[in-house]
């Protein structure tokens, strides 16, 4: 599987950027972890995780620090990416 890691994100939904004060650059990657509630990591990171082994794509619900610092839910929802033979990239 393409990174070998799931949670790296590739594209940012600008409410969420507006929400958290995260710039898109700075959410890329594994840096969206930065807004997110410490107990809600690793079940989020598994369901993204468990969609890059199914195919399934991941739905996931958790909180996020607010640019006000307080906390909100957040619905993060993927897609996995398919290379030509149907194999799970990313």
């Amino acid at each position: 599987m393409g990174d070998g890691f799931g949670g790296k994100n590739i594209g940012m939904n600008s409410r969420w950027t507006e929400i958290t004060g995260l710039t898109k650059e700075q959410a890329r990657n594994l840096g969206w972890l930065e807004a997110a509630h410490p107990e809600d990591m690793v079940p989020t990171i598994k369901k993204v995780r468990d969609g890059l082994t199914s195919g399934e794509p991941p739905d996931a619900e958790y909180r996020v620090r607010r640019v006000d610092r307080e906390r909100k839910w957040m619905r993060c929802r993927g897609s996995p990416r398919l290379g030509p033979s149907g194999e799970i990239l990313r």
